[in-house]
């Protein structure tokens, strides 16, 4: 592909105007979005346009879970904007099957009796009142639903782009940040070569889309099985799997670990350091969160936090009772 030199060379005078615009931008208007979770909203601001933020974890450890929690306090920082849209990409779950989520947090009534559909009448106008707000919030979904009788189709990144063309050039809208859940189960009908080649074609892909768009991208990846058998298993920047790519296209990376799933209720994970150090032990709810990498900013950074997947949410850590 043939690209004209003026586009992309740029003489010192550019260059500096070019640097200052930025900074005043960044200055009057920060372009970052909050994650909605303060223990990563005081230092984690990678999640901006042309940007590519991933989200390492072992399965069932939170993954699709955190991306559903951004993407719904993504949708609150835009909702002025009517031309901007928050799209979330599922490659797993159903449509409806990612919405539980969302009804769960508004109504209150869990995950669970919302998929059994076990509501008594008082239930059933709460989950019908998150579903009016649900209807009015500008996050769009890509996916496959359980009630179409059509397949269920196998997206690749080339069908993403389309997508992303389809809601930019014919339905006139924005999209701020882009959810991909997750990088395994993406098509690889579109790439070449060996699995691992696939994978580093994918995420190059990935990136194309954050810089094509000018959209903020967030993609989760699984980790591989040997974090399980270490001592700490918090995932860490070169655990993605299949692709070491992940690592190098990623401008920011979180990963999770949820303790209570790989050690005993109890056990002391973190040892209180100082009159004012938190000890973490392993609970109920407990999640740790580590900002593995950021360009430009504080990295890395590892925060405990109680999880909620019931109702999706996150909040403060609750150390035992008997530890306190």
């Amino acid at each position: 592909m043939n690209y004209n030199p003026e586009t992309y060379v740029f003489d010192p005078s550019l260059v500096s105007t070019l640097t200052v615009g930025s900074v005043k931008a960044a200055r009057e208007n920060p372009d970052y979005l909050l994650t909605g979770i303060p223990q990563l909203d005081d230092h984690y601001v990678m999640l901006r346009p042309r940007r590519v933020n991933g989200i390492l974890a072992y399965t069932s450890h939170g993954k699709t879970s955190l991306m559903n929690i951004m993407a719904r306090e993504a949708v609150k920082q835009i909702e002025n904007n009517e031309n901007e849209i928050v799209v979330y990409v599922t490659w797993e779950d159903s449509v409806e099957d990612l919405t539980l989520s969302h009804l769960a947090n508004t109504s209150r009534i869990s995950i669970a009796s919302l998929f059994h559909g076990k509501l008594n009448l008082t239930e059933w106008e709460a989950m019908m009142k998150a579903a009016t707000q649900r209807a009015q919030m500008p996050l769009w979904a890509i996916g496959h639903s359980e009630q179409k009788e059509s397949r269920r189709p196998r997206l690749t990144m080339t069908d993403i782009w389309a997508a992303m063309e389809y809601i930019a050039d014919k339905r006139k809208k924005k999209v701020r940040a882009i959810y991909l859940d997750y990088l395994q189960r993406i098509n690889r009908d579109d790439t070449k070569g060996e699995t691992r080649n696939q994978f580093v074609t994918i995420m190059d892909k990935v990136k194309d889309l954050a810089l094509g768009f000018d959209t903020c991208v967030m993609i989760g990846s699984q980790v591989g099985r040997d974090v399980k058998e270490r001592k700490w298993k918090q995932p860490q920047d070169n655990d993605a799997q299949e692709t070491s790519n992940f690592e190098q296209t990623c401008d920011g990376m979180i990963s999770l670990w949820i303790p209570k799933k790989t050690e005993k209720i109890g056990d002391c994970l973190i040892e209180k350091k100082g009159i004012d150090g938190q000890a973490v032990f392993v609970t109920e709810h407990a999640m740790l969160i580590q900002t593995l990498k950021q360009k430009k900013a504080r990295a890395p950074v590892l925060r405990a936090v109680d999880f909620y997947p019931e109702t999706n949410e996150i909040g403060t850590y609750t150390p035992p009772k008997n530890m306190i």
